[in-house]
């Protein structure tokens, strides 16, 4: 690595020791940064029907390489399907989630 990639990856653990949770990604222990809101949207990832919550969670690329759909974050006793990979630097993924997914229509 060059000077340049060795002070970002620095800045990432500092960045993750500051703000990161504990989950468990498929399993595995890791730390996360969440982004949980209320943020339910009619219709969820499959189907127009329904409601489903959408989350985010940053992930070390050192702690989770690839990323799948299908995937499971559990944290804070929920689990959080990932859906897909947003954004990558190399360093951090950026995963969008579901939850609680329902098909009931809550108003």
């Amino acid at each position: 690595m060059s000077a340049f990639q060795d002070a970002l990856a620095g800045d990432v653990e500092i960045f993750f020791d500051e703000f990161s949770e504990p989950a468990t990604y498929s399993g595995i222990p890791i730390q996360v940064i969440p982004e949980i809101g209320s943020n339910w949207q009619k219709g969820g990832p499959v189907a127009s029907d329904g409601v489903a919550g959408t989350a985010f969670f940053s992930v070390r690329e050192s702690d989770i390489a690839d990323p799948q759909g299908g995937d499971v974050i559990a944290y804070k006793s929920k689990n959080y399907t990932v859906l897909r990979v947003i954004e990558t630097d190399g360093l951090i993924h950026k995963v969008e989630c579901t939850f609680a997914e329902s098909s009931i229509y809550r108003r």
